[in-house]
Parts: C-alpha cells; structure tokens; sequence
C-alpha cells in the first residue's frame, strides 16, 4: 500500500492559477503537458509533487480536465468532521 500524502490547495484569483501540491515547501521542476497544464516533479527522484493549472477558470471550467489519478479520501488526523449535508438549507 502506498504512503498516503496531503495535498495542498491554493488559487490566486489575480493569475488564475490553480495550485495542488505535496507540501508548500516541496522543491520542484515543472513540465507542461498540456496548455496550461503543467506537473511538477522532484528534480532528484522524479516523482510527481503537484500540479498547476494555469488559466484555470477562463480554460478549464467549460471544458473537462481527466487527471490520471489514484486518490482515496480520509480525514487528516485533528480534522473535524463533516456534519451531514442539509439539502433544505
């Protein structure tokens, strides 16, 4: 099983960059793939750090974006949780 890691979500509004990465502090080299869309890597190991998507909301939101991800979703230890969702609100 692999090591589960957090990730870290930012947008600057200003440059409409979407921002997911491993750590805020995590050195990284960038390569684009796609227009816009750019993968950052551990410059020794390689390994996949993040992502940034530039353009978010002006490119990305009208049309799908297909990340070839593995993910699974757990609460990060000290998180509260959730209250159920209230449809009537």
């Amino acid at each position: 099983m692999a090591a589960s890691v957090g990730i870290f979500l930012s947008y600057d509004s200003e440059a409409d960059i979407l921002e997911l990465v491993t750590s805020p502090d995590q050195p990284y080299v960038s390569h684009e793939v796609r227009h816009g869309f750019l993968v950052h890597h551990e410059p020794k190991s390689g390994a996949i750090v993040g992502f940034a998507i530039h353009h978010f909301l002006q490119d990305f939101s009208a049309r799908p974006l297909n990340l070839p991800l593995k993910v699974s979703f757990a609460p990060a230890e000290g998180a509260e949780r959730a209250l159920p969702y209230d449809s009537s609100l």
